[in-house]
């Protein structure tokens, strides 16, 4: 069975563009902003709660407040970026993983993404980055299983075919070049990574 072909397009994070409406909601945007710039200035280990306080115009008692450790405060970052990603729905899960990590790649590659993985490249495996990573990589698991159970309910998936195996072939590749090289892959190498293991992936087309 193939997957049916959709116009759809992919949806945005609720909220992502939506501009403050409260104080409170202005200075958690400044912050969360100050913390990216900062990152990708001086990188994880110098990055300094009051230099990031000082560049957000906020007392860094207002960020402490909020955010009690570098650690929550860095997540919260990441967080706050990963808001640019869309988590689409296409009609088909190439068309899915393709619109989710082109979409990453291009926040990557911001001037904001780009001075960001310069400053934590070098940092890649410090425990307290790998700490972050590991616990936000639950909400992105979670999106790349609503992917492949959309893809499975339309009879995409061969019969047995195990999401993490889907998601560590696709996920491995990019994470080796980064750490390997710390550069990103382009939009064409992801393409033809998610090519590559959706052959496996995928059950034969009949007729």
């Amino acid at each position: 069975m193939t997957a049916k072909k959709t116009s759809k397009k992919p949806t945005v994070s609720e909220g992502a563009d939506r501009e403050p409406r409260t104080r409170a909601e202005r200075v958690v945007r400044d912050v969360l902003e100050a913390t990216l710039e900062e990152l990708g200035r001086c990188g994880f280990a110098a990055l300094s709660v009051e230099e990031v306080a000082k560049r957000a115009g906020v007392n860094k008692t207002t960020v402490y407040r909020r955010w009690p450790t570098k650690s929550a405060l860095v997540q919260a970052s990441f967080e706050r970026l990963n808001e640019d990603v869309p988590f689409p729905d296409t009609g088909s899960l190439r068309g899915d993983l393709c619109a989710f990590l082109h979409a990453k790649l291009r926040v990557a590659q911001t001037p904001r993404g780009r001075a960001l993985m310069r400053g934590l490249s070098a940092e890649a495996l410090a425990p307290d980055l790998v700490a972050i990573s590991r616990r936000m990589r639950v909400g992105e698991m979670a999106n790349y299983r609503k992917m492949l159970s959309r893809a499975r309910a339309r009879g995409e998936l061969r019969t047995g075919v195990a999401d993490e195996l889907v998601i560590g072939a696709i996920e491995g590749a990019i994470t080796v070049r980064f750490l390997g090289e710390g550069k990103l892959v382009t939009k064409a190498q992801a393409t033809a990574i998610i090519d590559l293991v959706l052959r496996g992936a995928l059950a034969s087309r009949s007729g």
